[in-house]
């Protein structure tokens, strides 16, 4: 559904999302507003973006993590054990999104127990690297995505049945 010309709703979720655009009218940021938050995504050129999809394609293609993928995910376990989540290995943008959610995977995290292993099962179509994480009382499925500075910029935790 439309909202304008700069401007659209999506019916699946809450969500709307609006484009910045300079004094042409030409597109240079894409606005996601949803949960009382603004994502801002700038618009990158024509090179990049076919750099970061070869990139991509490559990593799913040699399914092969990311560089420190695992690493970040141990030392976000140990903060998280601890109560004391820091951000500085995340990206600004995706550190605003998980503050909010600390509280939660700090209380799934610490119900699980003790860490016991973490495996890497493959890479997403998205460029995420997905590992199976075990602790004493479960596991999850816990899917990351790292910038090219080593910095998280995605994740998500769901238990394993």
């Amino acid at each position: 559904m439309t909202l304008g010309s700069r401007a659209w709703s999506v019916t699946v979720v809450d969500a709307q999302i609006s484009f910045e655009t300079d004094p042409q009218g030409h597109a240079n940021a894409l606005i996601l507003h949803q949960g009382g938050r603004d994502q801002k995504a700038k618009r990158i050129d024509d090179a990049t973006a076919k750099q970061l999809e070869d990139t991509v394609a490559q990593r799913f293609k040699e399914q092969k993590p990311f560089p420190g993928s695992e690493r970040a995910i141990r030392v976000e376990i140990d903060e998280m054990q601890r109560k004391q989540p820091t951000y500085e290995q995340m990206t600004p943008e995706f550190a605003e999104v998980a503050r909010p959610q600390a509280e939660h995977v700090e209380a799934l995290i610490g119900g699980l127990g003790t860490l016991q292993s973490i495996t890497f099962k493959r890479v997403g179509p998205g460029g995420f690297d997905i590992y199976e994480v075990k602790f004493e009382h479960g596991s999850l499925d816990w899917r990351i995505l790292l910038d090219a500075d080593g910095k998280i910029a995605g994740e998500r935790l769901s238990p394993i049945p």
